[in-house]
């Protein structure tokens, strides 16, 4: 028999003054992995919701739809265009615009719990 789980000891996490403010987001979901769909919030920031579903996901075109997925590359390439836009600037030189880099993860066609 397994032990029940246990939460870990709360512990507080001062903010200081330079931390990047928390980011959250939500996602409702109803039905099961194969026919089921949602909705995703970016709750902090108020800057949309997308439809999310696991057959759109796997599909070769979304079809208006987001994945888990596409969003981490979103992020990934938004966090590299700041970077090598802070880069640039500490070296002196300024770029007005330019474009990063696609940025793709994978994902395979059948969830894990299907297998």
């Amino acid at each position: 028999m397994r032990p029940p789980l246990t939460r870990p000891p709360a512990t507080r996490h001062r903010r200081r003054k330079d931390d990047i403010p928390a980011r959250t987001a939500q996602t409702i979901w109803r039905g099961s992995i194969v026919t089921g769909n949602g909705k995703v919030e970016l709750a902090s920031s108020h800057a949309g919701r997308y439809d999310v579903s696991f057959p759109r996901r796997t599909a070769e075109r979304g079809g208006g739809t987001t994945s888990p997925e596409e969003l981490i590359a979103a992020a990934h390439s938004s966090c590299y265009a700041m970077q090598l836009s802070a880069i640039i600037g500490a070296a002196g030189r300024t770029r007005a615009d330019w474009r990063s880099p696609q940025m793709s993860l994978w994902v395979p066609t059948r969830p894990a719990a299907f297998d």
